[in-house]
């Protein structure tokens, strides 16, 4: 596969600081407190966002479209105060409140939507900032934007259309089964509603490598259950990496071996905890590595979930409504690389079938779906 379009930006970004509004991909420029648009093939083109102060840490952004245009961004200034340096977060709200669902956005909208901005002071290091719809009435949904937060908490805001203004409401109030502390700091948080059976996934990915899953219908927990990924998998890992070759081809089958291991006793273990007969079930086992990304997507009956973590393979579960999250396999060498920081699933050869895209530290890898892991390379 052939790279057909490059565009540079102006400093480095992290995990969470990109988005998609509409047509428009806009990015976070780290420490220079700019949002940058791509509005067109060439280059990217700063958006003129205010109350964002020259030299902010752009930490996350997130944004959607219907029905009125809506950025939501975090940062953290730094301030000096005697000889200890200080630092700030903020979380901004950005919208025109005007119906913008079927237009193409460009710079005019941009302009418009910069000028007004609804500002919280943070109380913690902001995370993940994720949106998600949540029904209000049968057959009404509006977003609401969930935010992480370093004191191991998720927090709720939505639009409030009279006022003109955003809120910070309880996140019991749509997220019942988000409510109350986490094990560590959310990384990630995943929401996929399920219309046909009336129910929500709800999935979040922590620091500690901990995945914590929930089938939630009618705003109540049906069911709940833990994953933790243990020191095993990247232990096995760290040997290998001792007496690799240089060519990391020469060694697939070695990897393999071990990444299979690693993944039957995963599913053993979770088969044997698993508790039919309480109204939560939990189950737990020991891996290791930091959530950085999941994805839920659809392959046409079932409702699947790829999820991973820094020190260990991508790890594929099945049909997750109906199992689970019990049937679970890592994809073979998807940690033969380094550390996996993102994952898009998409139809990249338009072949009928989706593929999962493993975006690296230092490169780019794709997994094939197509009931085998195969593994094809893009260059």
């Amino acid at each position: 596969m052939r790279e057909v379009q490059f565009v540079r930006c102006p400093a480095q970004g992290n995990i969470y600081s990109a988005a998609r509004i509409g047509n428009v991909t806009i990015f976070g420029s780290g420490n220079y407190g700019k949002i940058m648009a791509h509005l067109n093939q060439a280059a990217l083109e700063e958006l003129p966002l205010s109350s964002i102060p020259i030299g902010s840490d752009i930490i996350a952004l997130d944004a959607c479209q219907h029905p009125y245009c809506i950025i939501g961004l975090t940062f953290v200034q730094k301030s000096q105060v005697g000889i200890d340096e200080v630092k700030t977060a903020y979380l901004n709200f950005y919208t025109t409140w005007e119906d913008s669902s079927d237009e193409h956005l460009n710079q005019r909208h941009f302009e418009a939507i910069g000028q007004k901005c609804v500002q919280f002071k943070l109380g913690f290091i902001p995370y993940h900032l994720y949106h998600c719809q949540v029904q209000n009435s049968p057959g009404i949904y509006r977003n609401v934007f969930l935010l992480s937060g370093s004191d191991c908490r998720i927090y709720a805001y939505e639009p409030n259309e009279e006022g003109r203004t955003f809120l910070n409401v309880p996140v019991e109030t749509y997220f019942p089964e988000l409510e109350g502390t986490f094990p560590s700091v959310v990384t990630r948080i995943q929401v996929e509603l399920v219309q046909s059976l009336k129910k929500r996934i709800t999935v979040c990915g922590c620091e500690n490598g901990q995945l914590k899953s929930f089938i939630v219908s009618d705003f109540e927990s049906l069911d709940s259950f833990s994953i933790q990924f243990s020191k095993k998998l990247s232990d096995d890992i760290d040997k290998l990496e001792e007496r690799k070759p240089d060519d990391p081809s020469q060694r697939p089958s070695e990897l393999a071996e071990i990444e299979e291991s690693c993944a039957d006793s995963l599913i053993t273990s979770m088969n044997e905890e698993m508790d039919f007969g309480n109204a939560v079930q939990k189950i737990t086992n020991h891996f290791d590595g930091m959530i950085t990304d999941i994805v839920i997507y659809t392959d046409g009956s079932n409702i699947n979930a790829v999820v991973s973590s820094a020190n260990s393979p991508v790890y594929l579960f099945i049909d997750t409504v109906d199992k689970l999250f019990r049937q679970g396999s890592c994809l073979k060498f998807s940690s033969r690389w380094d550390s996996v920081e993102a994952i898009c699933v998409a139809d990249i050869d338009f072949d009928g079938h989706a593929e999962i895209i493993i975006g690296t530290f230092g490169c780019v890898r794709a997994q094939m779906i197509n009931n085998t892991n195969k593994l094809t390379i893009l260059q």
